[in-house]
């Protein structure tokens, strides 16, 4: 008896592990490519701001998923996507965010319907198409007790050999917004308690477009002799994000978006380019109340380095020299003075819309500025004006003016204190598709009849509606003959056309991102 009940403890701790599929994607044809990693802190604007709970995987519409596991799924709509949970037998799941709508395979909605298990490796989908092409898949692990964890821990790991950079470091009062001012001698001198912030930037060798928070931070103060002190550390929800464990899953929580805050747009990898650089302004002493008190360090000259470290092991470092003076402290940072609010307001990016859109930027302003005058030029117009968290936020709106393709300057002139300054956004206005070449070149097929080729560039997918021919005072309707879909951004239509069309326009009617229009094309003779 005593022998068996050995055996079978034996047996039950060595049980097999759960068997496993390294990608949730295929990776026969190309690499594993993620853009939005585990943990990003992605904050749109002022008010909508939260921590990335999975990795973002980047592959064309239609691509299949996989299980990676094996589990029973759920499946729930979510405005225009289907969203998939796979839940394993210890209570661990696997959620697929942004699959195609209705195009859940039938075995997979029976075994939902029946509680039966899906076996590893089946296809539970394919990812949907996502507005201005960034279509990818939202990869999430949950663990049985709720716990947000990073699914590339015990997936496929990302190459990654590349360091982060630290781009900037600025020293500034604790819980202020004002920095302590560069000397001329180019040292910054700092006392009493002090918050360390710097811009860390970092990418990975499978999609260097996208820019990454580090997974850690350390601020070491140099002094004289080469020796290093640690100040402080920083750690991200580099692992787990906690969170309750209901579903559907809302966003996911704010905690920690103090520490780290992301400055500028998106730069997402489509045919649209939307500039400024992504850049992660880090405050290392969140973790501390009241900021580094400098009075734990004699008064002198130091080095301040600031080294990043990212989930692969990689290590990047910058630094700059401070002077610590608390016996004699230097006078507080003045009030932001005209020459330095115009350098503020010179760093704000570029504001991306569609042709004939009316956009919206908000910009900050210090509450010194009390008597602040807004002289909007015509077609930009102000929302709104509030103090806001210790600044005036001003809301503005901005009216392309139809115009695409173009690097537009809005000189938006600001009067305070007698003074005047000028806050500069500049807009990239694009069009809703671009047609390839024109004019376009009819065309005999193997039956004889006539046809023309459109090559379409588009930042989302489109609906082909009537299409009609016209020539002179004659017009007709034409027919769809073929349909391809080149990649996510790129389609290509196929367009049966009579004799008399050519020489004349084809309109085609479309619909994509919620809008309607008409696109026209030339129709050249045959050339073949």
């Amino acid at each position: 008896m005593r022998c068996a009940l050995l055996i079978l403890l034996t047996a039950g701790a060595f049980e097999d592990p759960p068997q496993r599929v390294p990608w949730p994607v295929s990776t026969e044809h190309s690499p594993p490519r993620v853009s939005n990693l585990f943990h990003a802190p992605l904050v749109f604007d002022q008010a909508r701001g939260y921590l990335h709970g999975g990795i973002d995987v980047r592959a064309p519409a239609r691509t299949p998923v996989l299980a990676v596991a094996r589990g029973t799924v759920w499946i729930y709509r979510e405005g225009l996507f289907d969203n998939l949970v796979l839940t394993e037998r210890n209570g661990d799941s696997w959620e697929y965010r942004h699959l195609g709508a209705d195009l859940v395979p039938p075995e997979i909605l029976r075994a939902m319907e029946e509680g039966t298990i899906v076996e590893v490796g089946s296809v539970l989908g394919e990812i949907g198409p996502w507005g201005l092409g960034y279509t990818h898949l939202h990869f999430n692990r949950r663990l049985a007790d709720g716990t947000i964890t990073d699914p590339l821990a015990e997936l496929l790991p990302l190459a990654d050999s590349t360091s982060p950079q630290v781009r900037e470091i600025r020293l500034a009062p604790a819980e202020s917004s004002s920095p302590f001012p560069l000397g001329i001698s180019g040292v910054t001198t700092v006392s009493g308690a002090v918050d360390i912030i710097c811009e860390v930037a970092d990418t990975n060798d499978a999609v260097t477009r996208f820019v990454h928070p580090p997974q850690s931070a350390r601020a070491l103060l140099i002094t004289e002799d080469g020796s290093a002190i640690e100040l402080t550390r920083w750690d991200s929800f580099a692992t787990s994000l906690p969170r309750p464990s209901t579903l559907p899953v809302p966003r996911y929580p704010r905690a920690g978006l103090g520490a780290y805050r992301r400055v500028g747009p998106l730069a997402l990898e489509n045919p649209i380019p939307i500039p400024g650089a992504q850049k992660f302004s880090l405050v290392i002493t969140s973790g501390l109340r009241g900021g580094w008190r400098t009075i734990n360090a004699p008064d002198g000259l130091y080095r301040l380095r600031i080294v990043a470290r990212d989930r692969s092991g990689n290590e990047g470092w910058g630094e700059i020299e401070i002077g610590i003076a608390n016996e004699s402290p230097p006078p507080r940072p003045p009030r932001t003075p005209p020459s330095a609010l115009e350098r503020e307001l010179s760093r704000h990016g570029f504001t991306t819309c569609f042709r004939g859109d009316s956009v919206e930027h908000t910009f900050f302003l210090p509450t010194e500025w009390s008597n602040l005058t807004l002289l909007p030029p015509p077609g930009t117009e102000v929302i709104s004006s509030a103090e806001v968290a210790g600044h005036w936020r001003v809301q503005v709106r901005i009216d392309t003016a139809g115009q695409s393709q173009l690097h537009r300057d809005v000189v938006i002139p600001l009067s305070a204190a007698g003074t005047s300054v000028t806050l500069t956004v500049t807009i990239e206005a694009h069009p809703l598709i671009e047609v390839a070449s024109t004019p376009h070149r009819v065309r005999r097929n193997d039956a004889g009849g006539l046809f023309t080729h459109v090559r379409l560039r588009t930042p989302s997918p489109i609906v082909i509606g009537k299409m009609r021919w016209l020539m002179g005072e004659r017009s007709g309707s034409a027919e769809l003959a073929l349909d391809v879909e080149v990649d996510p951004h790129c389609r290509v239509i196929g367009v049966a056309i009579p004799e008399e069309a050519i020489g004349g326009t084809l309109d085609i009617e479309f619909r994509m991102l919620g809008r309607a229009g008409t696109l026209s094309v030339r129709l050249t003779e045959s050339s073949d």
